[in-house]
């Protein structure tokens, strides 16, 4: 895969968690308790295919965290 084949391929999967992410913020926290863990999940798939490195990991998962454990 070239170099710019895989700059579009990041740039669609970061516009994807982009809109998924917009999507929860609109939705009421009771109904993303669930969404979270999905949320993780994604993040964990993301980071085991080399999508993401390992500092993004932990800073977009602190995120879900603190977002999820927020009142």
């Amino acid at each position: 895969m070239t170099y710019l084949a895989r700059a579009r391929e990041l740039t669609g999967l970061i516009n994807q968690r982009v809109k998924q992410y917009r999507k929860r913020q609109e939705q009421p926290a009771v109904t993303r308790a669930g969404g979270d863990v999905d949320e993780l999940k994604d993040l964990a798939s993301l980071k085991a295919n080399g999508s993401i490195t390992g500092a993004e990991y932990e800073t977009m998962k602190q995120r879900i965290i603190t977002r999820a454990t927020a009142p």
